[in-house]
């Protein structure tokens, strides 16, 4: 299965002054086996360890580039890496395993195995979670001298992990692993040409792929059903069986819930599983701020923040913060006790509303004003896959008048107002527009791409990479 992330991790590899890297992203979405790919594609050894709870025990694995290989056939070099790296994640179950006595730790453990292999070699180290306690001892390795590359991959991080450890670090940069894109799910149930076209959009073949409109938007539908999980994808490229969708579903559902239950802080564990439940009902408020209040009237401020905030170290849940102007830096002008909450995948939304599969086939209803929800979900996951800078709204303060959202990249800040149901004035878009006359705005609709001047109606599924196409409208402007 095909993951861009593969590629941050190879510019990570080619950088000289590199640091140990973190792997971070919600349990389920993929990041061993992005990991391992790409270990198995880049260096000849590498040295897997999962961490357990089993303090004198290390369970590693070691994972050899294959040797019957032929270089000469580059085209069948990924393709048989990649079975290899499945075959390897199925090996996992049966890892060494090595018992350490008290003087020994991780340092002494990767070393020793390392005077095995002369070459450069990847150290993986899997499940930091569950033994945080190694977090020190990792700092203090001169992976420099010892000639190794370190990632480190684990599903919580920040307040997440226990008091007294953290991730901060002047020696360590991080990646954040999400669910699948909507251009990837296309190339995993075998769209690889509706998803190659799309990602080279451009001005000279956008006629081209509108006139693919039909096939892009069926598969947009199927995808706000199924979602980006890679277990549930990977399972309907193979069987196309909606009903074993939901279930693996609502299987990660009560994966995640189970996981609340069993490591998060009893004080808050019932604040948020409430949180979590609460979502969808909040996403589809026409206002879409979440309000703790609504959900438990003697609802203890402290309690739900803290909740949100462990919510949001373990992947699960992302914070949509407003912001009174949108000007740059945006952070200055945000308003932490006015949010949204969206959640980690579509699918997994989808699932925990028990929306069902005709309404998502049928005629364009999914996006319809009772379903914004899924609008405002699938424009939101597909803009965190493109940035790492924070994501705002905004709100004029009388009239509540909105737009959705609001980032700053690469010293441009893009607009983007969700209207679906194809309004023929939009005031929202009229008020921004008069307020902050030099910022230009994406109205995102089902139907077709078009330069309205100071907006661009552009169609759900082309949101990806609209930008470049901004870029290059505005390029021409100025040039006449």
């Amino acid at each position: 299965m095909y993951r861009e992330k593969i590629e941050e991790l190879k510019q990570w590899k080619e950088n000289k002054n590199k640091k140990i890297l973190l792997i971070k992203g919600a349990k389920y979405v993929g990041k061993t086996y992005i990991v391992k790919k790409f270990a198995i594609q880049n260096y000849k050894t590498t040295i897997y360890i999962k961490c357990t709870k089993e303090k004198d025990k290390i369970k590693y694995q070691i994972l050899n580039e294959v040797d019957t290989i032929s270089l000469e056939k580059e085209e069948n070099l990924e393709t048989e890496k990649i079975l290899e790296a499945e075959k390897i994640l199925e090996a996992e179950k049966n890892l060494e395993t090595e018992k350490i006595s008290e003087t020994e730790n991780i340092q002494a453990f990767i070393k020793n195995k390392k005077q095995e292999f002369e070459n450069k070699t990847l150290v993986i180290i899997d499940n930091l979670e569950k033994n945080i306690e190694l977090i020190e001892q990792i700092k203090k390795i001169d992976y420099k001298e010892e000639n190794i590359d370190i990632i480190i991959i684990t599903s919580a991080w920040g307040k997440a992990l226990k008091e007294n450890y953290t991730l901060e670090s002047k020696n360590i940069e991080s990646i954040t692993i999400k669910p699948l894109t909507y251009n990837e799910f296309l190339k995993a149930i075998g769209e690889e040409e509706l998803a190659k076209k799309l990602k080279k959009l451009s001005l000279n073949n956008i006629e081209e792929i509108q006139e693919l409109k039909t096939k892009y938007v069926n598969n947009l539908k199927k995808y706000i059903y199924i979602g980006g999980m890679p277990e549930v994808v990977k399972d309907f490229s193979q069987n196309k069986d909606y009903k074993k969708v939901r279930n693996l579903q609502k299987e990660i559902i009560n994966n995640y819930i189970k996981n609340i239950e069993e490591t998060a802080p009893q004080l808050i564990t019932g604040e948020i599983k409430s949180v979590l439940k609460s979502i969808p009902i909040e996403l589809k408020k026409e206002d879409k701020r979440f309000v703790c209040k609504e959900i438990d009237k003697w609802a203890k401020e402290w309690q739900f923040n803290s909740a949100i905030n462990w919510l949001i170290d373990t992947g699960i849940i992302y914070k949509v913060e407003k912001i009174t102007k949108p000007e740059m830096p945006l952070i200055v002008y945000s308003e932490m006790t006015h949010y949204k909450l969206f959640f980690l995948d579509i699918g997994l939304l989808s699932s925990m509303i028990n929306l069902e599969l005709a309404v998502v086939l049928e005629q364009n209803e999914i996006f319809n004003m009772n379903n914004m929800q899924f609008s405002n979900q699938f424009i939101f996951q597909e803009l965190t896959n493109q940035i790492t800078t924070p994501i705002y709204y905004w709100q004029q303060e009388k009239y509540f008048h909105s737009i959705d959202f609001v980032m700053q990249n690469q010293g441009e800040i893009y607009s983007y107002k969700i209207d679906t149901i194809d309004k023929e004035a939009d005031k929202d878009l009229w008020i921004y527009h008069y307020k902050y006359e030099k910022y230009d705005c994406f109205r995102i609709k089902v139907s077709e791409f078009s330069d309205k001047g100071w907006y661009i109606d552009t169609p759900l599924y082309m949101i990806e990479n609209i930008r470049k196409i901004h870029k290059k409208t505005q390029t021409n402007k100025s040039k006449k």
